[in-house]
């Protein structure tokens, strides 16, 4: 083939040997290879330069498929490779090692900030070593592109409800309760975070705030006593509140 093309073609000789041979290491080229060879090789120019076209499209052909092929394992592969991390972390855990489970997953959002899991994990890791502001940020790396995500949602609510309690014992009313108005934005529907608002708001004497919070928190959550508790305080200071207006 090589003598024959070279001596047909010309000076297109070694441009079309080399696509020749990338043409016939296709197996499934074997239907084009005799159509392709009467082209490149025919002495009139226009045929010979459709036959090389044509072999370029099928090489172009076989290459994207082996690339979309390569894009497809390589995203299986990490999908594999971030499970094994993740599950690593876990071990970490359970052996008491926070602070390398922490690096490990912080090491694997660096380079992946798309990892939806590794950012779970590593909040829920910030949430044990008491690292409440981290862990919130964790948790919202996820919220902010999948608000929907119940293992982000739920880090979320317990990040926020720690960090206020952290704050209310300290003192820190107000950066309590930004807390929770920040966790409630992201998580509006959630019984446990509406209660510590409403709570924390009827502490604070913002009655008609608690009031709003922990009606939602009871109609969610119809069972939960300390909720209706609550519920009934607040109503009742609001009440008191109304009745020296007047």
């Amino acid at each position: 083939m090589s003598i024959f093309a070279k001596s047909t073609c010309g000076r297109a000789g070694t441009r079309i040997v080399s696509l020749m041979r990338s043409l016939d290491a296709q197996p499934e080229c074997v239907l084009y290879r005799g159509y392709v060879r009467r082209d490149v090789c025919s002495g009139n120019p226009a045929r010979r330069e459709s036959g090389v076209v044509e072999v370029k499209r099928v090489l172009l052909k076989w290459i994207v498929a082996a690339c979309v092929g390569a894009s497809v394992l390589s995203a299986q592969e990490q999908a594999s490779s971030s499970g094994g991390i993740v599950e690593r972390a876990q071990q970490l855990q359970a052996a008491h090692q926070l602070q390398s489970a922490n690096e490990l997953l912080s090491d694997v959002v660096r380079r992946d900030p798309s990892n939806d899991a590794a950012w779970v994990e590593l909040g829920r890791v910030q949430l044990q070593q008491r690292l409440n502001d981290d862990a919130l940020k964790s948790f919202e790396a996820v919220l902010a592109s999948h608000p929907d995500s119940a293992p982000a949602r739920e880090g979320e609510v317990r990040a926020a409800i720690a960090a206020a309690l952290a704050d209310r014992q300290a003192g820190l009313n107000d950066s309590a309760l930004l807390y929770l108005i920040r966790a409630k934005k992201l998580v509006p529907d959630s019984p446990e975070l509406l209660m510590d608002f409403g709570i924390q708001a009827e502490s604070m004497q913002i009655y008609q705030d608690a009031d709003s919070a922990l009606s939602k928190a009871h109609a969610l959550d119809t069972n939960n006593l300390r909720t209706l508790y609550a519920l009934a305080r607040s109503e009742e200071h609001t009440s008191e509140l109304q009745s020296r207006q007047y």
